[in-house]
């Protein structure tokens, strides 16, 4: 038998099928731990979700006692395969290192024992270790994975989450690359090659639209409308290595979902590579040289390399997305409500509490204005 990426799910090597396994507490009937065993399902997700509903059963029954349960056992046990239940690939990935965290944490404890103090002195190592909003994302999923543990019974008291105060929301700065920047950097690029030629399209396709950066490596030649001269954001790509990636038609909010014009120039960037492109094989997705879909590890090295190379600052590939917005306020003074709609927001609120440093001399310009306005009326 060898082990699934699944909780509980192994896979029969000679027969190629899938078992799931699970303890449940202790069975109030015969005072003996409950486990169950079922085998033959054709695929590990099958499996994982025959589980998590027999899981469910079990404990809507009331027939099982959990109080016995460390912390450990109950993430293994319940926690995880339920979050996991309805989470992406790429989610669970990332996820999976927090909880790993939790249990080493807190594992060895029963989740009754955990105390205010344990969370208090979990949470400030938190933030001796990470920037606050990471360390508070890590406080919201440990309060979630406390909660479901009262639910299930094996936390009698109040949650001890429930009276620390909550870290602090602080801004983060976001480098971003103003147009003289980005000028040095395509300048820096030869286009004769077939890979910089690919990562000069790339570079201008967020420059200049300010998609997200999972938007656009999951679009496709056909979101694309020459004529119409537009963009359609409709998916986003789950990655996490070249042989297990989704491309997803579920984007972050309602709101990114989106058509945006394309200036003139860059539908040429975009003929130009896909004319090059075309000559290696018939690819779908606009960002690939070889049709596998384009990663956003890659994506950060090349900004590494090539910033590099034309003498500028390092940005994160979000960063690009931030230099859109910059351009079209610092260069051409566009309005938030039209920004909110091209960057696909869910409201100008977001737009505002992210890009508001970005209009420096608002505030004069329109004094600027009332002063014309304003001596209209003085004899």
């Amino acid at each position: 038998m060898s082990k699934t990426r699944y909780t509980g799910v192994t896979k029969d090597d000679k027969t190629g099928k899938y078992t799931y396994y699970f303890k449940a507490g202790v069975d109030l009937a015969t005072g003996k731990p409950y486990q169950e065993r079922r085998r033959g399902f054709q695929t590990a997700k099958e499996a994982f979700e025959a589980r998590t509903r027999a899981l469910n059963k079990v404990q809507q029954k009331g027939s099982i006692k959990h109080t016995q349960w460390t912390f450990k056992q109950f993430m293994e046990e319940v926690f995880m395969p339920n979050y996991y239940a309805t989470t992406s690939p790429d989610l669970e990935r990332r996820r999976q290192v927090i909880f790993d965290e939790f249990i080493q944490y807190f594992g060895k404890k029963k989740p009754r024992e955990i105390t205010t103090y344990d969370v208090i002195n979990y949470r400030n190592n938190l933030l001796e270790r990470y920037s606050n909003s990471y360390a508070r994302n890590k406080m919201t999923l440990l309060n979630q994975v406390l909660k479901t543990a009262k639910k299930y019974g094996l936390i009698f008291h109040e949650v001890p989450t429930s009276n620390i105060s909550p870290i602090p929301i602080t801004k983060k700065h976001i480098d971003f690359w103003t147009k003289d920047e980005f000028q040095k950097v395509i300048h820096s690029l030869d286009k004769e090659s077939y890979f910089e030629h690919f990562v000069y399209t790339l570079f201008w396709l967020y420059y200049f639209t300010g998609m997200r950066v999972n938007e656009a490596t999951a679009l496709y030649w056909e979101d694309v409308d020459f004529e119409k001269k537009t963009l359609t954001i409709n998916h986003n790509l789950q990655y996490i290595n070249r042989e297990n990636w989704v491309r997803r038609n579920m984007l972050k909010t309602e709101s990114s979902r989106r058509t945006i014009g394309l200036d003139d120039n860059t539908l040429n960037v975009l003929k130009e590579w896909k004319e090059r492109q075309a000559k290696v094989d018939k690819i779908p997705f606009i960002l690939s040289l070889d049709g596998n879909p384009y990663c956003k590890r890659s994506i950060r090295d090349q900004i590494i390399k090539y910033a590099k190379r034309a003498g500028v600052k390092y940005i994160q590939p979000k960063g690009l997305r931030h230099s859109h917005a910059s351009l079209l306020i610092n260069e051409y003074n566009v309005n938030a409500l039209y920004i909110q709609r091209r960057l696909g927001h869910s409201d100008v609120k977001t737009t505002l509490s992210i890009y508001s440093h970005l209009y420096p001399n608002a505030d004069s310009e329109l004094t600027d204005k009332l002063n014309l306005i304003s001596s209209d009326f003085i004899d």
